[in-house]
C-alpha cells in the first residue's frame, strides 16, 4: 500500500486538513483512512514532531474517529463562511473543548541579535494531537480574511482554498488540476 499524498493548496493548515477528503471521479475518497494517515499528515504539514509524539497513537481506537468528526466540523464551517453566514456556536464550542488539552513548555530563544518564545509540545494522548489542529482553526478564526475562503470553482470538486490572487478571482483549487479540466471541457463545449 502506497502512502497517502497530500495536497497543500488550501493556504492554510486548517483548510488543508479538510482537503484530506476529496473526489476521483464521483467517489469521495478519505486520505485518512488510519491513524498512520493522521500522524503522517500532521508530521506533513509540520504541525508536529515526531520526537514530540510520546504514546503508542498506532493502537488508539478514538483517534481517526476523533479527527474524522473534527474535520467534519471545520468542513461544514468552511461552507458556513463561504455562505457568507455566521460560524455557529457549537463549532466555536468544539474547537475550545479541543483547546482545553492544549499544553506547551514556552521557551525562550536566541536567534541572531533578536529573541523569540517559542512552545515545545509532548503528545502523550490524542486530545493533545486535536488541540494542536483546534490551535490551527482558532489562528484561522482570528487571523485569516475570511471573505478570501472559496470552494473550487468545479461542482465535481469538495475542496476549499484562501483566495490569495491579486485581485481575488481565483476559481480553482488548483490550475493543474480542476482548473485544466475545466478549462478542457469548456473547450470542447465550445468546439461541439
Amino acid at each position: 500500500m502506497t502512502e497517502p499524498q497530500f495536497d497543500h493548496i488550501g493556504g492554510h493548515p486548517l483548510i488543508d486538513f479538510v482537503n484530506t477528503e476529496i473526489m476521483r471521479g464521483d467517489q469521495r475518497i478519505d486520505l485518512l483512512a488510519t491513524n498512520t494517515d493522521v500522524v503522517a499528515w500532521l508530521l506533513d504539514v509540520g504541525l508536529i514532531t515526531e520526537a514530540a509524539v510520546q504514546f503508542n497513537w498506532h493502537d488508539d481506537p478514538t483517534l481517526l474517529a476523533e479527527f474524522r468528526t473534527f474535520r467534519q466540523q471545520m468542513r461544514e464551517m468552511l461552507a458556513t463562511i463561504v455562505a457568507e453566514q455566521p460560524v455557529a456556536e457549537k463549532t466555536v464550542e468544539a474547537i475550545n473543548g479541543w483547546l482545553n488539552y492544549w499544553q506547551g513548555q514556552p521557551r525562550l530563544i536566541h536567534i541572531d541579535d533578536d529573541f523569540e518564545t517559542t512552545f515545545d509540545f509532548v503528545y502523550t494522548k490524542t486530545g493533545q494531537l486535536l488541540a494542536r489542529l483546534a490551535a490551527e482553526a482558532a489562528d484561522f478564526l482570528t487571523t485569516v480574511n475570511l471573505s478570501y475562503v472559496k470552494r473550487c470553482g468545479n461542482d465535481e470538486c469538495i475542496r476549499y482554498f484562501l483566495d490569495t490572487s491579486k485581485n481575488h478571482s481565483r476559481r480553482w483549487c488548483s490550475m493543474e488540476g480542476c482548473g485544466n479540466r475545466m478549462k478542457a471541457r469548456a473547450h470542447y463545449a465550445r468546439k461541439q
